[in-house]
C-alpha cells in the first residue's frame, strides 16, 4: 500500500532533476502575493515585527519625551516611575496600532500639564546573583516611564490608563525616595 504522502519513483525522479533550477524571482512573487490573497499563508515573521514594535516605541518616547523640553531650561520634577514588565501573556499587537496608542495616551498626560519621559529596554536582560549571571527570559522591564505626578494616587490612575496593560503587560508603580 502506497501512503499519500509519499512520492512515487517517478515524481522523485521528476523532482531530483528539477533541484538546482529556481524559478524566475517574479514567479515566486506572484505565488506568494496570491497564497497571501487567498488567506493561505501569512507573513509572520516574529522577530522583525518585534523590532519594528521596538523602533515604534523607541521614536515615540524619543519624540514625546525630548519635544516639550527643547525650549525649556528647567527639568521637570519626576517623582513616580512606571516600570514595564512582559512576561508570556504579554501579546503585543501591531505596531501601528502600539504606536498610536502610546503616542495619544503620552499626549493625553502631557496635555494634563504633567511632564512624562520613558525609554524601551532591549531584551533579554540579565540577572546578576552574587557572582552569577544569567539571562532573565521569564519576566523582563520592557520600558519605565518617568512622570510628575500630585499623589500615589495620580501616579495609579495614569499607570492604569496605560495601553501596556490592554496587551497583557505588567506596570509597577515606584515612587522616588526624595531626600
Amino acid at each position: 500500500m502506497i501512503d499519500e504522502n509519499e512520492l512515487s519513483e517517478e515524481e522523485r525522479d521528476l523532482f531530483e532533476k528539477l533541484k538546482g533550477i529556481k524559478p524566475p524571482i517574479e514567479m515566486e512573487e506572484e505565488t506568494i502575493s496570491k497564497l497571501k490573497s487567498e488567506g493561505l499563508i501569512q507573513s509572520h515573521n516574529k522577530m522583525i515585527w518585534v523590532y519594528r514594535v521596538a523602533a515604534a516605541l523607541a521614536f515615540f518616547v524619543l519624540g514625546y519625551a525630548v519635544f516639550p523640553y527643547l525650549n525649556s531650561s528647567e527639568e521637570p520634577d519626576y517623582n513616580y516611575m512606571l516600570v514595564l514588565y512582559q512576561d508570556t501573556n504579554f501579546n503585543p499587537g501591531p505596531p501601528e496600532e502600539m504606536f498610536d496608542e502610546y503616542s495619544h495616551w503620552m499626549q493625553s498626560i502631557y496635555q494634563n500639564g504633567m511632564a512624562i519621559d520613558g525609554q524601551e529596554m532591549k531584551q533579554p536582560s540579565l540577572l546578576l546573583d552574587g557572582a552569577d549571571v544569567s539571562n532573565n527570559a521569564t519576566r523582563t522591564v520592557g520600558g519605565y516611564f518617568v512622570l510628575s505626578a500630585s499623589s500615589q494616587d495620580e501616579a495609579v490612575k495614569i499607570a492604569q490608563s496605560s495601553p501596556h496593560l490592554k496587551y497583557g503587560g505588567t506596570i509597577e508603580v515606584k515612587e522616588f525616595m526624595i531626600r
